[in-house]
This record gives C-alpha cells, structure tokens and sequence, in this order.
C-alpha cells in the first residue's frame, strides 16, 4: 500500500540535493523535460483564450530549476497518456479548481501515477510533484478516498510543512513555491524575502535533479521540439485573475 508522510523540512535539506550531480556510474539525463498537466478554465473572464491552461510561473519555475515543460492536455486517451509518459522525466500536477475524483484533471492525472507506480516499481525511476490541489489529489489516489475537511486558510503566509513518498519519488506541498519569485499581485500574501525566494530556488532545483535520474525520450528532435511548451505564448492575465500570465491550449 501506498502512504506519504510529512517531515519538517530546512533549507539544509535541499541545498544538498540542489547541488550539482557529481560523478557517478548512473546515467543522468542533463536535458530533462518535466509534464504539466493542464487545468480546465473555470473562470468566465479567461474562456475566451482557450477551454485549459497552465499559470507561467509553474513553467517558470520549473525552467528556473533547469528543465524544460511540455503541457499535457486533458481528455486524451490511455494509449496517449502512455506514449507521452515514455517520452517526459518527471511530472507536476499544479494548483487550481478542480473535482478530486470525477474531474478529466483526475482521470488524467489518476491515469500519469498509475504509470509512475509501475514504472518505480519496474526500477524506472520517475518522480511526481503536487503542488496546492496536485498535491490534494496525490492524497486521494494514494488513499483512493478524498480525505480533505474544510480548513480556514485563506491568503496566509504560515510555517509549513512537507510531503514525501516513503517508497516512491513522490513530493508535494500545500503552499506555492513558484509564488515567492513569479507572482506579483499586490493583493495576494506572497513572501518575496530573500529566504523566501531561496527556497523556491532550492525546490525547483531539487525537482529537477529527481527528474534527471529518468531517461525517458523522444523518437526524435522534431517531435521533442513540437511537443514542448515554448510552441505557446503567454497570455497577460493580472487585470483579470491573481496570475500575471497563463498559457492556453
């Protein structure tokens, strides 16, 4: 059975698995490519970009960590899910609004660690972060039950802790970490204090280098370019949403 828990975490921590890899008889891939699984649109006044989306301070903070994003879209089928899997080393379900457990976000995401268990367990090392309602969602396909209680904590900025998987590469946080460095919005409690902005350095890179030990690729480098996230532009949406920008599919 699969179960996660919570550990306090220091900035000691990541700054030793942030540090660049030294040699080593394990191959590792130097040109990682981390999924992002879109979100469904559900505010009226951003329909009119695209149905899905992804915020840029996730892609962002990912490239910040060394990686380049390839977005992945909802309501494709198994056999898609399963060639896009083979093709990326390392996945993120972000935050958002969306239904646990019969939402096409679920079924997706439902089908991605599906994949990841069998391919840890295969010894093809592949890690998953959430992130805010990804790392909700890790709770219910862990559990196979929602396990969340109504919690008022809104707009705060208080200690927090981590998540990990015991036997998988597993990760999640309740809080934004992209936030410290990518969002602006005067409005929203966000921490831009130098530590604040460390450990969002710290994470992506942590992440990153997790998704360095999977080699999963592309056939070719046609196919790799076409799939990757730089085929999009950002949308400005800070007039209209506590994001500045987002990518729309």
């Amino acid at each position: 059975m699969l179960s996660l828990r919570v550990f306090a975490c220091f900035c000691a921590v990541f700054v030793t698995d942030a540090l660049p890899l030294g040699p080593s008889d394990t191959p590792v891939n130097d040109r990682p490519i981390i999924g992002v699984l879109t979100q469904e649109v559900v505010d009226e006044d951003m329909l009119r970009f695209g149905k899905t989306y992804i915020p840029a301070s996730y892609v962002k903070y990912l490239e910040s960590g060394g990686c380049r994003v390839m977005p992945i879209r909802l309501k494709q089928t198994l056999v898609e899910y399963e060639n896009i899997f083979k093709t990326i080393n390392g996945m993120m379900f972000i935050g958002g609004a969306a239904d646990l457990q019969t939402s096409d976000y679920a079924r997706a995401a439902k089908a991605f660690f599906r994949l990841a268990v069998e391919a840890n367990d295969a010894g093809d090392y592949f890690p998953i972060w959430g992130t805010c309602m990804g790392f909700q969602l890790l709770t219910v396909l862990v559990a196979g039950q929602n396990l969340l209680t109504n919690t008022t904590a809104e707009n705060l900025a208080l200690p927090l802790n981590f998540t990990n998987g015991r036997k998988y590469p597993f990760y999640g946080v309740q809080w934004h970490p992209e936030v410290n460095r990518f969002q602006w919005n005067p409005n929203l409690n966000f921490p831009h204090s130098k530590n604040a902005v460390r450990v969002s350095s710290l994470l992506a890179e942590f992440f990153v280098n997790e998704a360095r030990k999977n080699m999963h690729q592309f056939s070719g480098p046609e196919e790799e370019a076409a799939a990757l996230i730089y085929n999009y532009t950002p949308v400005y949406v800070g007039n209209i949403s506590g994001y500045e920008q987002s990518y729309f599919f």
